[in-house]
């Protein structure tokens, strides 16, 4: 009689002690799990950034500095339809004739890219509590005797331990404050 008391009474104990163990095991699979999924979204809108900053950039001749100036250039913005012939006129001249055919709005021409996202949005850092904002720096640089324009747009607030270490230098970006690149720092 004793014994199945004791058995009894040793269930919830055992049965606590193996809930513990899975979650002790289950608990950092989860949060590399929602970590891995955030860094996915963010790269994914580091993608979008980057290629609307170099449609912006063809048009303009330059990156947008402020983030209200590519969503502007998205909703209202053109691109121009040109047309380029170039002659050989000989002894080393050249006749060039461009043509302007039209305009088509950047929305339009760009509709893929940006489709599921919300470009009034753009600058918010996805699946981010708090509404945070990516950092958008855009200046110019002595590279080489040669100022070029240099962007960077980054993660202020890094949901993976690994990437707020040392200041956030780890922090999901593209592009660089010292180099002329619009390469992510995961590629």
């Amino acid at each position: 009689m004793k014994t199945k008391i004791a058995t009894y009474a040793l269930i919830p104990i055992i049965l606590f002690l193996i809930y513990s163990l899975v979650m002790s095991v289950k608990g950092p699979i989860d949060e590399q799990n929602r970590i891995k999924k955030t860094e996915d979204a963010i790269i994914a809108k580091l993608k979008v950034i980057r290629e609307l900053q170099n449609s912006y950039y063809a048009a303009n001749n330059k990156y947008a500095a402020k983030w209200s100036e590519l969503r502007n250039f998205v909703n209202q913005g053109y691109f121009w339809i040109i047309d380029k012939r170039e002659r050989d006129l000989g002894n080393g001249k050249i006749s060039l004739r461009i043509d302007t055919l039209g305009k088509v709005p950047v929305k339009d021409s760009l509709k893929n890219l940006i489709a599921g996202w919300d470009i009034n949005r753009i600058e918010y850092i996805p699946l981010n509590e708090g509404n945070k904002q990516f950092s958008l720096y855009v200046g110019k640089k002595e590279i080489s005797g040669v100022k070029v324009e240099v962007i960077e747009v980054k993660d202020t607030d890094p949901i993976n331990p690994l990437r707020k270490a040392k200041n956030k230098e780890k922090a999901l970006r593209i592009g660089s404050k010292d180099e002329a690149t619009l390469v992510g720092n995961w590629e």
